[in-house]
This record gives C-alpha cells, structure tokens and sequence, in this order.
C-alpha cells in the first residue's frame, strides 16, 4: 500500500498522512478499490481535511439539525474518533426533524443515524456504476453517478467529498428512507400480522458479540460498549432456509393477514389429527415383524408445532433463485409471469397456482426483498404445500419391510436403456422386481407409507411391462382360442390390503381389493388404481412410524396362463382425494409429482 501512496502527487501527500496516521492499524481500507483509483486532482480537498467528521459538521450551518441527532446518540463521540466513516449528511429542513426529535433513542440510531453512515471511505469520483455499501444498521445501499451527479440510494448529493481526518463528508438532498428488512417487517404489528409474526418471534435471539463491539469505560464495575455489535438468529429461518434477517439477502415472503392464519390454521389441523397412542406393526432384525404400541407425550402440542410448520412451508422464495428473480419488480394487483416457483424448501409452484398466491396481497418493500401480506384469506390450495400427494419409490431400501415366497431386486435403468417403445416415464429411474421363490409361489409384498394425514387418499400403483428395458423379451404364452393359437401377453393381478391404526389407535387390516389387475401392455407404463382409502389417524411427524400396504400376486391355478407372478412396481402414489378429482376434471393442471416423494 506504501508504493501506491508514494505514486501520488506531492500536493496529495499532506493528506496521505493525515489519513494513515490517526487510525493505527483500524483502517481497512476505501471502498473496493485503491485510493490512487480515486484522487487526480485536488479540487475536492478542502481545509476541512485537518478537521474530524464531527467537527466539520457541527461547524456546517446546513447540518445542524443532523448535528444534533447525531450528539443526542452518542454520536459525536463516535466521529471524532480514529475510526474512519463516510457519512451522507442530510441538510436541514429536508427531513422531518421533530419526527425524528420525539423518536427513542434506539430507533433514532438504528433508522435515522446508522442510515446514512458506513464504516472506511467512499468516494464520489469518476463513474461510480452502482456502488454497493453496507451501512452501520447493515442496510445495503446504492452510491451511484458521475461527476456533477451523484446519488446515494436515489437521492442527489448536493456537495460531496468533504474530506476529514476520519473520513468523507457528503451532504444530501434529503434524508434517506428507512426500509425494514423482511424480519423486521414482522416487527411492526401495525399491520394485522400478529399471528404470523408471533409465531416467529418466538424464537428470536440476539446475543452481543464481544469479539466485534467496540468496548468503553466501566460504569459500576460494569463494561460498556460505545459501539455494540449484537449477533441476531432465529431457528425457523434455518428451518424455512430462508435468512430474511440478513441485508445481503433478497427473498419474498408471504405473510398471511390474522384472518388468513385463522383459516388456515383450521384447515391444517383437520389433516394432522392423532391418537394418543396407536399400533404399528414393525419389521425385526430376523426379517419378522411385530405389532408395538406408540404413546405421544403429547398430542395436541404435536398437532399445534406441525400444523404452525406445514403453514409456512411454502411462503418463503429466494429472489436470487430459478424464475423466482421475477417476483422482485412484481407490483401488487399484477400475477408473476413465471412457468413456476421454487420455495425455499424446494416445493414447485406452477404458474397457476403461483398466481394465486399473490392474489389480493399487498407488496411491502423491504431492504432485502418484499412482504406480500394477505386479505383474508391465504390462497394454497390444501395439496400444494400441506396436503402433498405422497410418491412411495419401491425400490427405495426400507420402504419394503417384508417379502414372502418372493426374491426381490432393485433395478436402476442405465441412461439410454428404457425401452423407447415404452410411453411414461419411470419415476426415479427405478424400480422393484419381485419374483416368486418356489414354483407354484406368490409374492407378496408389504411397504411402509411415510407422511401420511388423516385424510381420504385416491391410491394408485405404477406397474411397469416387462419389456421396460430395451432389448427385454415379454412374458407371453400360448393360447388355444376357438381352435387357434394365440399369443397372449401375461397380466398381473393382485390383492391390496391396507393395515392402519383405527382412530382409537388399535390396528386393523382392510381388503382395499381383491382384482387389482394391470393391462401389462408392453407399450405402456400403467398406473393402476387401487382404491380410495381414508386414514382416521396422521403419521406425519409421529417419527419413523407408518401405515403399510400389502400387495399380493393373486390368481387361480387354472388362470396360470394369463397371468405373470413377476411384479414389476415403479411407485405407490397416495393422492389427496380433492387433487385426484381436480386432476380429472382439469387434465391439464400441473403440480409438484416429487414434492413428497420417499
């Protein structure tokens, strides 16, 4: 850094000195570039450069109002100190002054003095092109313009580069804004968001970080800080993957108004009713099973927890991910033009439904993005985020608990091997073949349920021919109809039983069907409907604790030759009864298959 200083014009060294030698060691630096980027000329070093911040405002008839502020905090202590600044200094009469007079003194700090000062040097010269800068309140502002026009977060500065001992001065046209970041949002209950907002605040904490704050003098015995440095967290942010308190973020929140929580909340709570106790039946390490009873400490603070989680699941969006960049210019009354949103925790939202979402919110900027607070009601449909159709992969390792007379693969599809003959696509590229172990046997399969509310589910299996990978011969036989051979392609058929907990918790296993039968066209991946099922109970949330489905290769001797013992089983879909009816009447709605998918 000396060798870039000794570069400088001798009439510029008289400076150098007077801004290396105070700091000792604290300053860190001019904005991103080199000083000798900036200085190439002396017309913007006046006298005042032998002067402190503090001085040359005080001393500045057009400040005094600003002045004064800033001694009523502390502040004037803070800017004759060796600690280098750059303030935009707003001039009087161009802010609301008592406004800002009769504020706490923490408010005052945090929203008026704090925004329009930032730690080292900044500099109007040259062409700036929208310098970022972080204020002392950690508020990302925007320095930009040329010469002759400069402007700090959209407003003129009307004198810039007033050089001091500890920093640069530049006075502004006006006060600059205070926007509150998204969290803070949530803070200002003069909006009707309490509901929302408390459920947050409840888990806000905020502990001073020694290591960054600035010590003082002891009182009593006691440290005191001139500046403090708080480190602020909160667990949902991580539990949502959304940090809509950090300035360096940029997210869209929807909040939803009381009466939209309210509604809401009653809607939830109808898929997450529980038993205080119920039975599940479990696989042991001998491959057998047993039947244990599960006891909840306490339900109902189980529902409550879940039912708060699953409504905000999806009212969290990173600006700076996939289409979602859209969302920061969307203005309330207009629909994102988007083919669909990414969630923070990774749920797709179609254009359809994305639209609604935004419907008859109200956009509030923030620092950091934008709040969209609701009317009275939160527009989700019950399966986009807390109802999910559920996709049970059974060929992943723990879903098949047990198998009889049935030896068992999991097939993965190598890229390029599907049978291009074959329509459909294979969830996960993968699946579950099950073949019978003695001659004569059936399989017959047992797979857990994960996520399951009580509610009423359209059940389906996915079957995939035996000719899904290419090259595979199909399983035929021969025939004698009305006195000729035929060649007929082996169907599948199968008993489905479900074994659930009744809503006294006791178990129970019921015949769903007793002919589920695929068409095994060598053309088609088919998904078979199985039947409608409703759960009395909820497993989400209990833990690993679920409802099974039993699958049974089921057909008389005398019908061996039309059908095939081998199952072929892509996944079990679970659909939420009023998405399958959806579904139907609107074969062309698209939703998130894989946002549960286990």
């Amino acid at each position: 850094m000396n060798n870039i200083f000794i570069k400088k014009s001798r009439k510029l060294l008289r400076f150098v000195v007077y801004m290396l030698l105070p700091i000792g060691g604290a300053w860190v630096g001019g904005s991103c570039t080199d000083w000798n980027d900036h200085y190439e000329a002396d017309s913007d070093l006046t006298a005042t450069q032998s002067t402190t911040l503090w001085q040359n405002i005080e001393q500045n008839g057009n400040l005094s109002q600003f002045a004064s502020l800033l001694k009523r905090v502390g502040y004037d202590q803070h800017l004759s100190s060796a600690q280098s600044y750059t303030i935009w200094a707003p001039q009087n009469d161009t802010f609301d002054y008592a406004a800002w007079q009769s504020a706490s003194d923490s408010v005052l700090q945090q929203n008026f003095i704090e925004n329009h000062i930032a730690k080292t040097n900044f500099l109007a010269s040259g062409k700036l092109d929208k310098q970022r800068v972080f204020m002392l309140n950690k508020k990302m502002m925007i320095f930009d313009g040329t010469a002759g026009n400069y402007t700090m977060q959209g407003i003129s500065v009307t004198q810039p580069n007033i050089a001091s001992i500890n920093g640069m001065l530049h006075m502004l046209q006006s006060n600059i804004p205070y926007l509150s970041n998204i969290k803070e949002t949530l803070n200002d209950l003069s909006n009707p968001i309490d509901s929302f907002a408390l459920y947050f605040q409840k888990y806000d904490k905020k502990e001073l970080d020694r290591s960054k704050s600035v010590q003082g003098p002891s009182k009593n015995g006691e440290i005191t800080y001139l500046e403090a440095i708080y480190n602020e967290d909160n667990d949902l942010y991580s539990l949502y993957k959304a940090q809509v308190q950090r300035e360096d973020s940029n997210y869209t929140m929807i909040i939803p108004s009381n009466n939209a929580w309210t509604k809401a909340v009653k809607t939830i709570k109808s898929y997450f009713n529980y038993a205080p106790q119920f039975d599940v039946v479990q696989a042991t390490a001998a491959g057998n099973d047993t039947t244990i009873k599960v006891k909840l400490l306490d339900k109902d603070q189980l529902q409550d927890s879940i039912v708060r989680y699953m409504l905000c699941h999806d009212l969290f969006y990173s600006n700076n991910m996939y289409d979602n960049g859209k969302l920061a210019l969307l203005k309330s009354g207009n629909k994102p033009a988007v083919d669909s949103l990414v969630s923070t925790l990774r749920s797709k939202i179609y254009s359809e439904d994305a639209a609604a979402l935004f419907e008859g919110a109200k956009r509030m900027d923030c620092s950091n993005g934008a709040a969209w607070v609701t009317d009275d009601s939160l527009r989700i449909r019950t399966w986009m985020s807390w109802n999910p159709e559920l996709k049970i992969e059974c060929e992943t390792n723990g879903m098949l608990f047990k198998s009889l007379y049935a030896d068992t693969r999991n097939v993965t599809i190598p890229v390029g091997a599907k049978n291009p003959k074959v329509t459909g696509s294979v969830s996960k590229s993968g699946y579950l073949e099950a073949k019978p172990s003695l001659d004569g046997a059936h399989p017959d399969l047992f797979f857990y349920l994960p996520g399951v509310r009580s509610t009423t589910y359209a059940v389906y299996v996915v079957m995939l021919p035996s000719v899904i990978i290419n090259g595979t011969i199909p399983d035929t036989t021969v025939v004698t109809i009305g006195g000729k051979d035929s060649t007929v392609i082996k169907t599948n058929r199968m008993t489905a039983i479900m074994g659930y907990a009744q809503s006294d918790g006791t178990k129970k296993t019921l015949s769903m069907n007793t002919t589920v039968t695929n068409r095994n066209n060598p053309s088609q991946i088919d998904t078979v409907y199985v039947g409608d099922f409703t759960f009395p109970i909820a497993y989400e949330g209990t833990g690993e604790y679920y409802p099974f489905l039993n699958l049974k290769s089921r057909y008389q001797s005398s019908e061996k030759n039309y059908f095939n013992d081998v199952l072929r089983l892509d996944c079990i879909i679970l659909r939420p009864k009023d998405l399958d009816t959806y579904v139907k009447q609107h074969p062309e709605y698209k939703y998130d298959t894989d946002r549960d998918s286990k």
